[in-house]
């Protein structure tokens, strides 16, 4: 009979850990996830939250979470669940925070204008999210 050692089952137990976190993850999780991935400028980690295949440049800069172009500093980020079927969900958000950019940028009859710097004390932003199942996990849906 052969036996594990120590660190082989710590690595085996850690595996099945991460597996079992993220297949009990829910859409409002990894929404949550992503808004705040996004918010710390982490646009990498974010996009592999994202759909496969999915190349919308506002879905891979999260957007979703951006005033003027800069990265919301969150606060406080309401999640919920609007409507869930077994391959779809629709996620509502609130987040509410603050913003200090030395760049920002908007958009002014579709052509994108540099505003020079933007600081808000208080800012919040809300809006839907669509997500899709891909296998046993949920994944920002490309639109």
């Amino acid at each position: 009979m052969k036996f594990l050692s120590a660190r082989r089952l710590a690595v085996l137990v850690g595996g099945i850990g991460v597996v079992a976190c993220g297949l009990a993850s829910g859409p409002d999780t990894v929404a949550r996830k992503y808004l705040e991935l996004g918010a710390a400028g982490d646009t990498g980690a974010a996009g592999e939250l994202v759909q496969r295949g999915c190349d919308d440049a506002s879905i891979m800069d999260v957007t979703a979470i951006r005033m003027m172009g800069v990265p919301m500093t969150i606060e406080k980020l309401t999640v919920t669940v609007d409507e869930k079927t077994a391959d779809r969900a629709t996620v509502s958000y609130t987040a509410e925070g603050s913003v200090d950019g030395k760049s920002a940028v908007t958009q002014l009859l579709g052509v994108e204008v540099k505003v020079g710097s933007v600081q808000m004390d208080s800012a919040s932003k809300s809006g839907t999210l669509e997500l899709v199942k891909e296998g046993l996990f949920w994944k920002i849906a490309c639109p």
